[in-house]
């Protein structure tokens, strides 16, 4: 998507919420109430610069456990 040339936050946006809607599935895609989540953590700012940043996951949470450290 970058390479496309669509900002870091365009970029995110298609990757999660984007995506979720194109599917049918609001609750997914996004950190909400009632939304069905797992969580990604980066070790930098997305917002910097996505491909860099997804590089470097220090944690994944998911159904409410941490299920990935590094």
């Amino acid at each position: 998507m970058k390479r496309a040339g669509m900002s870091d936050l365009d970029a995110s946006r298609a990757a999660t919420c984007d995506a979720a809607e194109a599917i049918g599935r609001s609750d997914l895609g996004r950190l909400a109430p009632g939304a069905v989540t797992d969580v990604v953590l980066l070790r930098r700012d997305p917002m910097d610069d996505v491909v860099i940043a997804v590089a470097g996951v220090a944690a994944v949470v998911r159904d409410g456990r941490l299920g990935f450290e590094t």
